[in-house]
């Protein structure tokens, strides 16, 4: 079922119920292709379907592993979300921090002063509208972050 104008996530999933339905939860890569082409072609936007998160990620500072340096992490005071802090040690460093010990613990919390920040450890919270949760992933890269801030997902056309 597709809607002719621009809507929220809530109110699009809202139309979907009143129509005695709601919005599309593609579990494969074939029913994303089928979700797809169901799209008019000349559509260039994007369309909401059923993933929500469950958490509000809000943007902390992070952590970032450095390889063979003493410290072997580095805190980085700017304010990011998890994928966008993820990207940045990536891109300056190894990757976020990983804790895989006692000794990590305590050079965690002397580094951060015991302040929250970002790590490499994350939570996977994003589940279909159903309440049923799934490992199936095939979204823009960019898609997640876009939309974070409405803890709710969609596919690119």
């Amino acid at each position: 079922m597709k809607a002719t104008e621009p809507r929220s996530w809530e109110d699009a999933r809202s139309y979907c119920r009143k129509k005695d339905s709601d919005l599309a939860t593609p579990g494969s890569v074939e029913e994303m292709s089928r979700l797809q082409q169901s799209v008019e072609p000349k559509y260039r936007g994007d369309v909401w379907i059923g993933l929500k998160g469950a958490a509000n990620p809000s943007p902390w500072w992070f952590l970032c592993y450095v390889e063979n340096s003493s410290p072997k992490y580095v805190m980085i005071r700017e304010t990011k979300t998890w994928i966008a802090a993820q990207s940045y040690c990536r891109e300056h460093y190894v990757d976020l921090a990983s804790i895989e010990s006692q000794e990590d613990e305590e050079l965690v919390w002397n580094v951060t002063e015991g302040r929250p920040v970002w790590i490499g450890l994350f939570k996977d919270s994003w589940e279909w509208v159903g309440q049923r949760r799934s490992s199936f992933r095939y979204w823009a890269a960019e898609t997640d972050v876009r939309y974070w801030s409405r803890l709710c997902s969609g596919a690119d056309n």
